[in-house]
C-alpha cells in the first residue's frame, strides 16, 4: 500500500492518531498492544476487503452495536483487534482517528462498557479475531432514499 505522503505527514497522522487515543482515556489492562499509523491503516484495508467479500445485513440505525460486539467477543477465546469509529477515507488509504486496539478477548466487555457512550458519531466499529477467520464489522452512513427508501442512517452488519 502506497501513501505517497512525506516523512513529516506520516509523523504527524502518527502523532495525532496517538493523541486522540490518549484523550480517550482508556485505561485497561485488557489492552495488549496498539497498532498505529501507518500499520493501522494497511490493517483496516484488510479487514475492509474482507467484510466487503462477504454478504453484509443492512438495518436501520446502529443501536444495538454493542450487543453484536458483546456476542461476538463472548464466542472468541483469543485476542481481538478492535477498530474505533473514526475512519477518513484518503487518496490511496484510509485514515484511523484512533490506533487499531489488540485486546484480550476474555477482558473486552469491561473495556467495550468504558467506551460504550464515548463516540457521538458512529461510522465504522469493527471487531476482528486474531488470524482474521472471524470478525464482525458495522459500516454505518446515512440511507439514500432512491435505493434504501431512507434517509436515516443505515447500519450495515457483516459477519464471518
Amino acid at each position: 500500500m502506497t501513501f505517497n505522503l512525506t516523512r513529516a505527514q506520516e509523523k504527524r497522522l502518527f502523532l495525532l492518531q496517538k493523541k486522540n487515543f490518549e484523550e480517550l482515556g482508556i485505561k485497561s489492562d485488557s489492552i495488549l498492544d496498539l497498532i498505529q499509523f501507518p500499520e493501522s491503516s494497511v490493517f483496516i484495508e484488510r479487514v475492509k476487503t474482507i467484510a466487503d467479500s462477504k454478504r453484509g445485513t443492512e438495518i436501520q440505525g446502529a443501536v444495538h452495536l454493542f450487543v453484536h460486539l458483546f456476542e461476538f467477543a463472548a464466542i472468541q477465546s483469543t485476542a481481538l483487534f478492535l477498530i474505533l469509529p473514526g475512519l477518513s477515507p484518503q487518496t490511496g488509504f484510509t485514515y484511523a482517528r484512533y490506533p487499531v486496539i489488540k485486546v484480550k478477548a476474555r477482558q473486552l466487555r469491561p473495556l467495550l462498557e468504558s467506551i460504550q457512550g464515548r463516540f457521538i458519531e458512529v461510522d465504522y466499529f469493527a471487531l476482528v479475531s486474531e488470524d482474521f477467520k472471524h470478525g464482525v464489522v458495522f459500516d454505518i452512513y446515512a440511507g439514500n432514499p432512491e435505493i434504501h427508501g431512507t434517509d436515516k442512517e443505515i447500519c450495515r452488519i457483516t459477519k464471518w
